[in-house]
């Protein structure tokens, strides 16, 4: 998810242009825009709470590789995996779907 400032990405030797983020979103798919907030919320929450990718992995008990691509958008995470992360973060499940909420109502009403 390597956007240029103009929102274009390499794709199959050329360049695609979009309009805007979300319009990028649509183009990957219906649960892109939910995985990329999803991920974003989720490392905030790590960073926040001062923890490596390594160390949150560990403690959450998933692959480290796998974390990476949920904070990247990358991944959808299960419900399984998302409560193994919210609950080593200390924090329920529902707050980090609520922030995923609250991130792309913002994200839409200012696009």
């Amino acid at each position: 998810m390597h956007l240029n400032k103009d929102y274009t990405i390499p794709y199959n030797g050329s360049q695609v242009f979009f309009k805007n983020i979300l319009e990028y979103f649509e183009y990957r798919g219906d649960n892109a825009l939910e995985s990329a907030m999803i991920g974003k919320v989720i490392k905030h929450l790590r960073e926040n709470k001062r923890l490596s990718q390594e160390v949150l992995s560990g403690l959450a008990n998933v692959d480290r590789s796998h974390l990476s691509k949920i904070e990247l958008g990358l991944r959808s995470p299960t419900i399984t995996v998302l409560y193994k992360i919210s609950d080593a973060l200390g924090v329920n499940a529902s707050d980090i779907l609520k922030a995923v909420e609250t991130e792309a109502i913002r994200c839409t009403t200012n696009n």
